[in-house]
């Protein structure tokens, strides 16, 4: 694939819900999507996998979340890995305050790279487990955590509790069938389900991008990182 069938990708896949981008951030994606191909043939950063579903299965509904989350804000992935969703979220918020948990060394060496690469300020990396690295997640007093490596909500939250950890809002990326229906009989503690988005991408896959909302997490701070009922993101 070439950048300019990369580009067109995107925008079929993206602009269907009302998110746009710039060439710069076209060019810094496929930066990325290079980099990380190449560290993957030899370093196994995200498994055996092509460089169509690399972008298919990966890159492209990393982004999604930009439907919820405003700039500016500070966001904890928990997990990043290869820098999924983490990097492109950060491509496109550019001024996002963005924090990664990633316990493999080899990845912290990747995403390290990547950052200085792409010449992405704002972003702090702690090497560790999520248990091993709470005391300095704890001192951020971010508001909004990204996981697409923690698998079952459940499991999410169950981790963050024994960690002492709370953040006002998770976003998590589900499976094709881990609809409503099948989450909703998980134990997701004080968490209630704020929002969904249900997609195909477009190997044809169908996934579901979740946003849960800790009912008891403190109102008194400003407007959180969704902004006013003015400035909120909305779904396409």
């Amino acid at each position: 694939m070439d950048i300019r069938h990369f580009r067109e990708l995107l925008k079929d896949f993206l602009n269907s819900y009302n998110i746009y981008f710039t060439e710069c951030q076209v060019y810094s994606l496929w930066s990325y999507i290079d980099l990380l191909i190449k560290w993957n043939k030899s370093k196994r950063i995200i498994g055996k996998i092509s460089e169509i579903e690399v972008i298919t299965d990966l890159i492209l509904d990393s982004i999604l979340p930009v439907i919820w989350v405003r700039d500016k804000v500070c966001l904890v992935d928990i997990g990043s890995g290869g820098g999924i969703p983490a990097i492109p979220l950060k491509i496109f918020l550019p001024n996002l305050n963005l924090f990664m948990v990633e316990p493999v060394g080899k990845k912290v060496s990747f995403l390290k790279e990547a950052i200085r690469g792409l010449g992405l300020g704002g972003v702090t990396i702690y090497r560790g487990r999520v248990e091993e690295v709470s005391h300095k997640l704890s001192a951020i007093g971010a508001e909004i955590a990204i996981s697409r490596a923690m698998g079952r909500p459940s499991s999410l939250i169950k981790t963050l509790q024994r960690c002492g950890l709370h953040f006002r809002y998770l976003i998590c990326y589900l499976g094709g069938k881990s609809s409503k229906g099948s989450f909703c009989g998980q134990n997701l503690g004080p968490f209630a389900l704020k929002d969904r988005l249900e997609y195909l991408i477009p190997s044809g896959k169908r996934r579901c991008l979740i946003l849960l909302q800790d009912m008891c997490y403190s109102e008194s701070k400003s407007s959180g990182p969704f902004g006013t009922d003015e400035e909120k993101c909305r779904l396409a």
